[in-house]
């Protein structure tokens, strides 16, 4: 479900990737965001996003018009552990 902004400022905060969709994405694709789940990877539903799927992590935003796993993949090894504090 989607996450509250205090929640996603939080994950950001702890230096996580947020991985954000529109929840009408096709569960295919949403099955395929899913694959990056895991340690500093959070992956949630939004329905206030200006693009299919949107990345953020501290200071930092990837807009996808469609999910592109490499991109978001590069995203989050570059971004991954860098929080305010880092």
């Amino acid at each position: 479900r989607p996450l509250t902004r205090p929640v996603q400022v939080g994950i950001l905060e702890r230096g996580d990737v947020l991985v954000q969709h529109q929840p009408d994405l096709v569960p295919a694709l949403q099955a395929e965001l899913a694959t990056l789940a895991g340690p500093g990877v959070v992956i949630a539903p939004n329905p206030d996003l200006p693009a299919p799927v949107v990345a953020t992590a501290w200071t930092h935003k990837r807009t996808c018009q469609a999910v592109d796993l490499d991109a978001l993949r590069g995203f989050i090894d570059a971004r991954r552990g860098k929080g305010p504090g880092d």
